[in-house]
């Protein structure tokens, strides 16, 4: 919708809020000497502190039909939000001082500058939650990233911390609206018929929260589209939440997991991975819809770092119904005592770690490795799980922080297709889907010739959303077929969640300890040795819970051919001319057994 001057809103006054991550701060030897805060911050219990607009220059906005998105810097009037009080930093014998900051908008879609009074960027505000309410007068960009603008970079000196997040912000902008009247929720009339297909379509930057006592907390910003023929639900988890205390905008909305791996010895593991992130409210950005608890058809939402990695927001995955999307709020980790369906528990509680994708420092120092970070949104009746989730290839680097810069664009699907391409079906590698009609895992094998007559074969099961889990993985064995070696690999550094192996006569056997079965949206590898070459067959997995059955097929790689038998079918062939083709074949087979 194009805009016109009829279209023009006008700021009154307004807070800012911002919180400063404290561990990110220590590992970068910046410190706060100075806060002044001028205002009632919107979080205030978070930590976050208020600073108030002053009453300095006529600034507005083109809202067309009420609906914002994210106004260029032509659109705007004025365009410099000058503040009360503010922060002074020091970092060594350098000292920066913020008071009396202004935010103006930048160039990049979506995204704020904070400048100091000489006119240098210290911070930049991106990824907002921007809703526009009419009925409050006012505009709110809530839950923003905090980066580290240009005016860092000569004191830190650390050109893997540019536009590093290191903390969050919110503005609340209250405006004189139009004299014409907006109708523009009518515009939008929200369909829940069809259906549902959200499209992952960006996976951002990785941030880091906290790196203490070995360990690295950290999580990627999240960009998705509505692509499906439905409008989507997008309520809040619980109440009262930001403001919001009616029950009725409880209910039905996605949920996020992340997770990180680390591919080396010729295999991929999953060495951390997030527990769920509930959201809470969709942008609608790049279409003509306005922000709030439904995602309409060929509407895009984004979801910044920060909020990824807010434990306001993230909750236990056992939780959640992975293959049904359902989640009950009563009694949950959000509804504390007393169990009323109502929010008790907030981001406060928590030491740095919990609930957030982390890894453990050490296995992000192997220079061979190649890592990863992927993320799914789970949503209730989508059609398409594989668009809905993603991975990127990143480059851990160590400075005076970790940082996480890209190697290569996303790519949607599960990241278990790094590893071996989807769809693969060969004699020395697969990788098939497992659908199961109540929820969807991968296995992919992949075999590795370390000699003539050792051959070892690697396995990553990942369980996407199949909630009866599985708590067993079976290889067979041909006769003769001599195993060397076994391993189990889940990541972690706990022996007692290992999962045990059995060599029997005809078959190799995984089970999981009780309370270590394999459940949705995580991954686990299994390795052996011996002396088979390999070829297809069919892998069994062992289902926890009881259902229509208790063992699920899978197509893969694995040792076929036994050494004995082979010299055994040898003798038994008949020496007339039509042979000799088939000799020859069992003569090089035969090769490698010796």
């Amino acid at each position: 919708m194009a805009a016109d001057e009829d279209d023009r809103f006008f700021v009154l006054d307004g807070v800012t809020s911002l919180y400063f991550y404290p561990d990110v701060l220590t590992k970068l030897n910046i410190d706060i000497v100075l806060e002044e805060p001028t205002a009632r911050a919107l979080w205030e219990e978070r930590g976050y502190r208020g600073f108030a607009l002053l009453p300095e220059g006529d600034v507005s906005f083109l809202a067309p039909g009420g609906d914002f998105e994210g106004v260029a810097p032509s659109e705007m009037g004025g365009n410099s939000l000058v503040h009360d009080g503010g922060f002074v930093f020091e970092v060594g014998d350098v000292r920066v001082d913020l008071r009396r900051f202004t935010i103006q908008r930048a160039a990049l879609p979506w995204e704020w500058a904070l400048l100091d009074a000489q006119g240098r960027t210290w911070f930049r505000l991106r990824h907002a939650h921007s809703e526009l309410k009419l009925d409050r007068k006012r505009l709110e960009l809530r839950h923003m990233d905090l980066a580290l603008g240009p005016a860092w970079d000569g004191i830190l000196k650390d050109p893997h911390l540019r536009e590093a997040n290191v903390g969050a912000g919110d503005l609340i902008l209250n405006l004189a609206l139009p004299e014409r009247i907006y109708q523009f929720r009518g515009l939008c009339e929200p369909n829940f018929e069809g259906e549902v297909d959200i499209h992952l379509t960006q996976l951002g930057t990785v941030t880091v929260f906290a790196n203490l006592d070995g360990k690295v907390a950290m999580a990627p910003s999240a960009t998705l589209e509505n692509v499906g023929v439905a409008d989507v639900p997008w309520l809040r988890s619980i109440v009262p939440d930001g403001g919001i205390s009616d029950p009725s905008e409880a209910g039905q909305h996605p949920y996020l997991i992340m997770a990180f791996y680390r591919m080396v010895d010729g295999r991929i593991v999953q060495v951390g991975y997030s527990d769920v992130k509930h959201a809470f409210f969709a942008v609608n950005s790049g279409c003509s819809c306005p922000g709030g608890q439904v995602l309409y058809v060929g509407c895009s939402d984004i979801y910044g770092a920060s909020t990824n990695a807010n434990r306001t927001y993230l909750a236990p995955r056992d939780e959640v119904t992975a293959s049904t999307g359902e989640w009950t709020s009563l009694g949950s980790h959000f509804d504390g005592d007393p169990v009323d369906d109502r929010r008790d528990h907030s981001s406060a509680g928590h030491d740095s770690f919990e609930h957030r994708l982390f890894v453990q420092e050490s296995v992000l120092q192997r220079e061979e490795a190649r890592y990863f970070v992927d993320a799914w949104y789970v949503v209730q009746g989508d059609i398409d799980i594989f668009n809905s989730m993603a991975y990127r290839e990143v480059n851990p680097t160590e400075g005076t922080n970790w940082s996480f810069p890209p190697v290569a664009g996303m790519i949607n699907g599960t990241v278990v297709d790094a590893w071996v391409p989807a769809g693969t079906m060969d004699i020395d590698e697969a990788n098939v889907v497992v659908d199961t009609g109540e929820g969807h895992l991968n296995l992919a094998g992949k075999m590795f010739e370390e000699s003539a007559s050792s051959f070892r074969y690697e396995y990553a099961l990942m369980n996407h959303d199949f909630d009866r889990r599985i708590q067993s993985f079976t290889l067979p064995l041909p006769e003769d077929v001599v195993v060397t070696d076994s391993a189990f690999f889940d990541g972690d550094e706990d022996a007692a969640n290992d999962w045990t192996v059995a060599v029997e006569k005809d078959r190799v056997v995984w089970t999981a300890p009780d309370g270590a079965d394999l459940d949705w949206g995580t991954m686990i590898n299994f390795s052996l040795t011996c002396n088979g070459p390999p070829g297809s067959l069919n892998l069994e997995l062992g289902v926890l819970e009881p259902g229509e059955s208790n063992t699920l097929q899978a197509a893969g790689v694995g040792p076929v051919i036994a050494c004995q038998s082979m010299l055994s079918f040898r003798k038994t062939l008949p020496s007339w001319p039509d042979a000799v083709g088939l000799l020859g074949l069992i003569e090089t087979l035969n090769a490698l057994c010796r």
